[in-house]
């Protein structure tokens, strides 16, 4: 295991208190001047340590006193941890903790040194343009977040789905509010337990039959859903939530095949929302999967009857009974139910978001593509010098080669982020283990001396689809702006800087490690949030400081580079063909998705062929005159030119 090495702020803290004999609670004791809480202590070990920094106002409040007590220059300690000055941004408040580097970064120089009219302005221009909720679903999402409804399953394993019991936290979070997130009962546990293990396994165990497998990541997005779908069950009909108030230990997936039960669930979301949308359209599919001849998973588990509870308004002992009687029968009638308001929704669905809203500015420049390479043109003129602050460095070196991996390969962020490295001479993987993995490989050919990434098609999401037929996705990485020499200095430098000697996972991007206990590999939310923060510091243009690239841009994620590739091929092209090339999705896909930026493009360039008439110069008189010689004189009165043609048939008129 590589050796953790001390940033400056934890050597210059180590030598203070190591010269005045001080530990952590005796040094925050005296600065503090009262009994020290023991979590602060433990930050300040940390700091010591060299695992973490001092980043809220709090704690930069004890380094400014620090500062103090050993008489040392104003704003010494704050320039090691890499701030301009511990005074400054006092005057940003309720901001959440984990969004302060992302503020401060946005706010100028002398912002403690303007007026207070122009510092509401500057922290309006943040609140709308770089924190969170700044559009109007952003807004929406933030509004009905406040009131909480989920099943919790902490025994599943976490690739499946399954979450940590927080206990007694969650109700600190829910002081205002009366959410619903409670523990799921054993037999729901069971049961939830029994569907991911029989469709992620390599085979469905004996006497059971299913229809397709699922991946970890597939599986995680369904158990979420029904995670959801459970707690809206089980929530109170009488708070905020409005639920059904089914108690939890009553909670089994044989509701599901109630269509009174779908029925209150899709009035409830219409409700909530004004509107239906794809995710209700997908529910009725999952529901059909369910219950479907042969392979569904509630049609084969009858036992699932036993478990049945009454449910006021909407289930009956008699309807209970039925389906016990004729298990069959009762699914029969739900997949019929399911069939027939998928065909009533899928004409009144609505999108909830338009996802272009961040990367308009992007999408509607004449090349998107260009446009958008500002943001790598900008993050290697900010790129922080390695020798003051190596991990920043580095992440600054791993944020570029996502951006530029993101564009050459025009892959989803799953594909991305359990991107492999096999390093130079070392041998690669076999086709065989990377399908068992479900993940692609980044590999060096030493014969052609390139970088080539190989995806077998199994670990894409639509290596089914007429696009890939089965086959893998292969591509060169080009040479070129120096794409190869970032590479080798990520691999061997800056890698091994933000694993910070934690044991190696094998993936090409890894997590930024001030503390070796996280897990170094990225999952979903990790990657995603790492993307964000290279646009909320180098995308967004900030009029107030003058960094980041385009102008109007928004917060986005890294699935918004496959929208911008496309979009500059359709414009640029306008071909649909080769968008779905770059995209690798189908024809039909790209042509539903993106036809939208292409019609006024299409006009344009018909209006550029008939502006080419009044373009080349003065207007043409024509006479065709015969001769007994079979030639055709043609005697154009422009430029005082004669031509001689044999055949005018051939001729083309501008």
């Amino acid at each position: 295991m590589r050796k953790r090495k001390l940033n400056r702020f934890a050597v210059a803290l180590y030598i203070c208190m190591a010269a005045s004999g001080h530990s952590a609670s005796s040094l925050l004791a005296v600065v503090q001047k009262k009994e020290p809480h023991y979590n602060t202590v433990y930050a300040m070990q940390c700091w010591r340590r060299g695992k973490t920094r001092p980043r809220v106002n709090k704690h930069l409040d004890i380094v400014d006193k620090i500062e103090q007590h050993f008489e040392l220059p104003e704003g010494r300690l704050a320039y090691l941890v890499g701030l301009r000055s511990t005074k400054q941004y006092r005057k940003v408040k309720d901001v959440y903790s984990q969004l302060l580097q992302i503020v401060r970064w946005h706010l100028p120089d002398d912002y403690d040194q303007r007026s207070e009219a122009e510092r509401r302005e500057i922290l309006s221009w943040i609140s709308r343009n770089v924190l969170p909720g700044s559009t109007d679903f952003g807004k929406y999402q933030s509004e009905n977040s406040k009131d909480k409804f989920s099943v919790v399953f902490p025994t599943l394993p976490r690739q499946w789905g399954g979450q940590k019991w927080m206990g007694d936290i969650w109700h600190k979070f829910r002081e205002n509010n009366s959410g619903c997130t409670v523990i799921a009962p054993p037999e729901l546990v069971r049961e939830m337990r029994d569907i991911v293990a029989l469709k992620t396994a390599l085979l469905p165990p004996k006497g059971y039959k299913r229809a397709g497998r699922w991946a970890d990541t597939t599986a995680q997005t369904h158990v979420r859903r029904y995670c959801t779908i459970f707690g809206l069950l089980a929530a109170d009909p009488d708070g905020p939530i409005r639920g059904l108030g089914v108690p939890v230990s009553n909670l089994t997936f044989g509701l599901f095949i109630f269509p009174d039960i779908w029925d209150w669930y899709l009035r409830w979301y219409e409700k909530k929302r004004g509107f239906f949308s794809s995710n209700d359209l997908t529910a009725l599919y999952e529901l059909k999967g369910f219950v479907r001849k042969r392979t569904g998973w509630i049609r084969q588990h009858p036992e699932l009857g036993r478990k049945l509870r009454p449910v006021k308004g909407l289930i009956t002992a008699g309807d209970i009974a039925r389906a016990r009687s004729n298990w069959d029968k009762a699914c029969d009638e739900v997949f019929e139910y399911a069939i027939d308001r998928v065909q009533e929704i899928a004409p009144l669905q609505r999108i909830h978001r338009d996802p272009f809203t961040p990367i308009i500015p992007v999408l509607t420049a004449k090349s998107s593509l260009r446009e958008y390479k500002k943001i790598g043109d900008e993050l290697l003129r900010r790129m922080p010098n390695e020798r003051k602050y190596p991990m920043h460095a580095a992440t600054a070196v791993r944020a570029y080669l996502m951006f530029r991996f993101a564009i050459h390969l025009g892959s989803r962020q799953r594909n991305l982020r359990e991107l492999l490295v096999c390093l130079p001479g070392h041998k690669p993987r076999e086709t065989r283990e990377l399908e068992l993995l479900r993940r692609g490989e980044l590999r060096w050919l030493p014969d052609s001396r390139t970088w080539h990434v190989f995806i077998p098609s199994i670990a894409i999401k639509n290596g089914r689809s007429a696009f890939f037929r089965g086959r893998p996705f292969e591509m060169m990485l080009p040479d070129i702006a120096q794409l190869y020499k970032w590479i080798d200095r990520y691999l061997t430098k800056d890698r091994l800087q933000l694993l910070n000697g934690v044991k190696d996972p094998g993936t090409f991007f890894v997590r930024t490690l001030w503390d070796t206990s996280f897990d170094p590999e990225h999952n979903m939310n990790t990657f995603h949030q790492c993307w964000r923060d290279m646009i909320l510091r180098y995308g967004i243009f900030n009029p107030y400081t003058n960094r980041g690239a385009i102008k109007g841009l928004l917060p986005h994620g890294p699935h918004a580079v496959r929208d911008v590739l496309a979009t500059h091929l359709l414009k640029t092209t306008g071909s649909y063909e080769l968008a779905s090339f770059a995209i690798q999705d189908s024809l039909e896909a790209v042509m539903k998705h993106y036809a939208r930026f292409l019609p006024h493009e299409k006009v344009a360039r018909a209006a550029e062929e008939v502006n080419k008439v009044w373009r080349r110069g003065g207007s043409r008189r024509v006479a065709y005159r015969g001769d007994p010689a079979g030639m055709t004189q043609i005697v154009c009165r422009r430029r005082g030119r004669r031509n001689l043609v044999r055949d005018t048939s051939k001729l083309v008129f501008l």
